[in-house]
């Protein structure tokens, strides 16, 4: 996951991203299997932040 902006107050936040999801080969080698964008709304909760929502989409669409 690779955050590329934040915007909020002391009560609640947005997260806007990228991620990617890795798989190791037998050869050791890594691959990238997905690939795409998130967010992830964030509340204060007795002090501690929680996620309150979650999205993501992937770049490319699930092959047959």
């Amino acid at each position: 996951f690779t955050t590329q902006d934040v915007e909020g107050d002391d009560e609640q936040a947005l997260e806007i991203g990228h991620y990617e999801l890795f798989t190791s080969l037998p050869n050791g080698e890594r691959e990238c299997v997905d690939d795409g964008r998130y967010f992830v709304a964030w509340r204060r909760v007795d002090g501690a932040w929680r996620i309150y929502r979650d999205m993501f989409n992937r770049n490319t669409p699930i092959s047959a």
